[in-house]
């Protein structure tokens, strides 16, 4: 990787300052990215990569240039691929292992059907399709738009960071409604067991929980290097709120210690107040304290969620 900083006179401005740009070439293929100081060209010298008279601007460029080599060392450490766009995109939006590009993905695809292929499970034409298409994409690529690559991620959207978020949880809000509500059929119709008190409660109080939970899934997820790691991570929690929560075990047979953490457990608030509504009839005005802490919980897991979340504008 080579990096230069340059300055074109061509681009001053009224009162003569012009952008600084930093150069990048990766594999050969150059890229310029602007940067946020302006300087007289007459004071920028090429060859010194230094601005006369200005100590600030020096050190920034001594210092940025020490960050791209960091950038293009922690790929490198990571697995990353370091081509031009991707390299450009980490040093915009911040490192993302998980970014891939799509040539990358053929290869990956193709790799696991090579298996397949020695396994008798595919036939040797249908391997070949698969790896024709991969070649055909990378000329197109090459021909039609003078890249070896192009990224690929499922979180770049023009939309914000609340609406992206909502956006991936509501599908799985209306599938916990609709599994409650299964749930709650079955419960009737099958054992007679309906709530004694509204339903209109219940839903209410399962909407709230389903909003902890996946806020929390997304916590998780944000903050975990892979989905193993993720999925691991949130089983243990899972684990942890069955066992406190009081579903099988009541609150009141634990130890004065368990009992105080308890309180952190999402879901002994809302096994308390579908316990309460099924057998005493209770009202959302007499679980106000469970119903407001539920929707605290909530309320904060979701701002977690919306403010962790890796997403690139």
């Amino acid at each position: 990787m080579v990096i230069n900083f340059i300055c074109r006179a061509s681009k001053a401005d009224k009162s003569g300052q012009s952008p600084l740009e930093v150069s990048i070439i990766i594999n050969g293929v150059r890229r310029y990215v602007h940067l946020d100081r302006k300087v007289k060209a007459a004071d920028f010298n090429p060859k010194t990569q230094k601005v006369k008279r200005d100590a600030s601007t020096n050190e920034y460029l001594v210092a940025l240039r020490t960050k791209l080599y960091s950038l293009e060392t922690e790929m490198l450490r990571n697995g990353m691929e370091v081509t031009i766009d991707t390299f450009i995109d980490a040093f915009k939006n911040g490192l993302n292992p998980n970014t891939s590009t799509l040539l990358k993905m053929f290869e990956f695809h193709n790799e696991e059907y090579a298996t397949k292929r020695a396994q008798n499970v595919i036939s040797y034409f249908t391997l070949l399709k698969y790896n024709v298409t991969k070649n055909y994409f990378a000329k197109y690529l090459k021909e039609k738009h003078n890249k070896a690559d192009i990224l690929v991620k499922d979180n770049v959207s023009p939309v914000g960071r609340m609406t992206f978020v909502l956006s991936k949880l509501i599908p799985y809000w209306i599938a916990g409604l609709l599994v409650l509500t299964i749930a709650m059929l079955i419960g009737g119709l099958v054992y007679g067991v309906w709530p004694a008190g509204s339903v209109g409660a219940v839903i209410l109080a399962a909407m709230l929980f389903i909003i902890v939970m996946s806020a929390l899934g997304i916590v998780i997820a944000s903050k975990s290097a892979t989905m193993l790691q993720s999925i691991l991570v949130m089983f243990a929690i899972i684990m942890i709120f069955q066992l406190m929560g009081g579903l099988f075990t009541p609150i009141s047979s634990m130890p004065g210690w368990a009992q105080a953490i308890t309180y952190a457990v999402p879901p002994r608030y809302f096994i308390e107040i579908v316990r309460d509504i099924y057998l005493k009839g209770s009202t959302v005005a007499d679980l106000a304290v469970p119903y407001l802490t539920l929707t605290a919980i909530a309320a904060a897991l979701s701002l977690l969620a919306a403010l962790t979340y890796k997403k690139q504008a």
